[in-house]
């Protein structure tokens, strides 16, 4: 939950600090810029409101059905059945990237809402809760931004190859880490 814990503080930072943003994006470090910021404007201005976040229903049940440890290398199953019930709004737990386009009233909502907070707490002992705190809130019904179509396995801000999956993918003619095709520059 560090990582979620760590965005949730960047956000609440910008909500304080800055009025006049529209939306949050999350890169990861070893994106690299495949559109301008025009163009990415551009994007976010044609989805009037929406978030762009890629998110997935297919998701293994057994990551939140079991309590999970984690310390600085690693994190395992203690195969203990998780014993408090998942919070009645979230009837279905999504999957994603964390590397979003997140509108203002969308972060707002993640900052305040109870939902939130308790699918926060509920995940925190959960398998890679990373992947799925934003991504699920994302697709309920009353949140802000979303959903802004069916399941979305592809995002229009930004494009990653994986090297892993059953859909044919793009041969990736870079460096494969982490599961992710990385572009090597000459």
């Amino acid at each position: 939950m560090n990582i979620v814990r760590a965005e949730l503080v960047c956000q609440k930072e910008l909500l304080l600090k800055h009025k006049s943003w529209k939306y949050y994006l999350n890169v990861c470090g070893q994106d690299f810029p495949l559109k301008t910021n025009l163009e990415i404007v551009r994007i976010l201005q044609l989805y009037g409101g929406k978030n762009d976040i890629q998110t997935s229903a297919q998701v293994n049940e057994l990551r939140a059905k079991f309590v999970y440890v984690e310390d600085d290398k690693s994190i395992w199953n203690t195969w203990v059945f998780k014993s408090d019930p998942r919070p009645t709004a979230i009837r279905r737990i999504r999957k994603g990237s964390l590397f979003v386009a997140l509108t203002r009233q969308f972060v707002f909502f993640l900052q305040n809402s109870k939902i939130s907070k308790d699918w926060f707490n509920w995940l925190n002992d959960t398998y890679v809760p990373d992947e799925s705190f934003t991504q699920t809130l994302a697709r309920l019904p009353n949140a802000p931004g979303g959903p802004n179509n069916q399941e979305s396995p592809e995002m229009l801000t930004r494009y990653v190859v994986w090297n892993y999956g059953a859909r044919p993918r793009p041969k990736c003619d870079g460096l494969g880490r982490h599961t992710v095709c990385t572009v090597q520059g000459s």
